[in-house]
């Protein structure tokens, strides 16, 4: 990724991303979210950059219905520890 500092432009790499769309939202197409993964992606290639689109009823704060929601979250969830290296099994 190139970041632009002043004048002067610098090579990083982005830490792993997850970032979510839903295409029921109105507020924000699907399409939108989806333009700037495959921007991210096209000029890192070296960071883990997914897409998680959900396809259910929902909008902008997440898939509707109790379950539907805690579902969602432990999916983030689940991605933060595995980021951190806590979602790997160990052995007793």
């Amino acid at each position: 990724m190139v970041w632009r500092n002043g004048r002067e432009r610098v090579r990083c790499s982005l830490a792993a991303l997850l970032v979510t769309g839903v295409v029921h939202d109105p507020r924000v197409a699907v399409h939108e979210p989806a333009k700037w993964v495959a921007k991210l992606r096209a000029t890192d290639l070296q960071s883990q950059i997914l897409f998680r689109v959900e396809l259910g009823a929902g909008a902008h704060a997440g898939p509707s219905g109790r379950f539907a929601q805690a579902n969602y979250e432990a999916e983030v969830h689940a991605f933060v520890l595995s980021q951190m290296g806590l979602g790997e099994a160990r052995e007793p």
